[in-house]
């Protein structure tokens, strides 16, 4: 029964969640990037991640969202790098929903670049590194690069260091994939890294292919800036161990026990 209402106003749901995209795609191919400015397309971007969060889910699902913890004043004015673990489809929209109109780089998965209205033209054209299938030797330069226009621009980028989501890992917090985050850091040696954790998510979204659960409540918790005097390599350490003690107090179903910590914390 609950299914069968799920299924219901996934229904009722999709037109009021659809249409805005596609005319923000619209919008995008035929007037933002043509004629207007980055600005322009962060605000649409920003205001369809509001219309979805504070709109949509909570209307038809009755999703709670909460914010845990502020981002550092210092954003404003520095390179930025957001290390955050990957636990539903709506991973970006929750990263930009706490940015706001401060737009990085997602660093993205093979596909998610194609067939999605908005956003797989945004990743294309405007804030997105897609990466090459199964190809370290190509994907570390590209990572590099990213983190050098991100240090000499004093943009941002996020990375969903887990790589992409299985069925079989969709509620699991899997090993960061050390040498991308690496090669990301190196390129940006003075940018803040900052870890998000995001939990609850695996509640609303439980498995690909069916539709949200009812009364869930996603919480992103915004985590202490690392310093980075610790080095490239004890930062990943630092940011993996942070996001995993509030997953496993939060989320604890969503751990494994093969990443428990091996150090303290710096």
């Amino acid at each position: 029964m609950n299914l069968a209402a799920r299924w219901l106003a996934a229904l009722i749901a999709l037109p009021v969640l659809g249409l805005p995209f596609l005319l923000a795609d619209l919008a995008c191919r035929l007037v933002v990037r043509p004629f207007l400015s980055r600005r322009a397309y962060c605000w649409v971007a920003y205001l369809l991640t509001e219309h979805v969060l504070r709109v949509v889910f909570p209307l038809f699902f009755r999703l709670r969202l909460e914010v845990d913890g502020a981002l550092p004043p210092e954003l404003e004015n520095k390179p930025f790098i957001l290390v955050c673990n990957h636990t539903s489809p709506v991973d970006i929209a929750l990263v930009t929903h706490v940015l706001g109109l401060r737009h990085p780089t997602f660093v993205c998965r093979p596909g998610l670049d194609r067939g999605v209205p908005f956003i797989s033209y945004s990743l294309r054209h405007f804030n997105g590194l897609v990466l090459a299938p199964r190809d370290r030797d190509a994907n570390l330069p590209r990572l590099r690069a990213l983190g050098e226009s991100v240090q000499q621009t004093g943009g941002g980028a996020v990375i969903f260091p887990e790589g992409r989501k299985t069925p079989s890992s969709y509620r699991k917090l899997r090993p960061f994939l050390r040498d991308g985050v690496g090669a990301l850091l190196a390129g940006a040696p003075e940018a803040l890294v900052i870890p998000i954790a995001i939990t609850g998510a695996e509640h609303f979204f439980v498995q690909p292919g069916q539709p949200p659960r009812f009364n869930a409540r996603i919480q992103v918790h915004i985590l202490p800036a690392v310093s980075r005097d610790l080095g490239d390599e004890a930062v990943i350490d630092h940011c993996e161990q942070s996001i995993y003690q509030v997953v496993s107090v939060h989320s604890p179903e969503s751990t494994d026990p093969a990443l428990e910590p091996v150090r303290p914390l710096a």
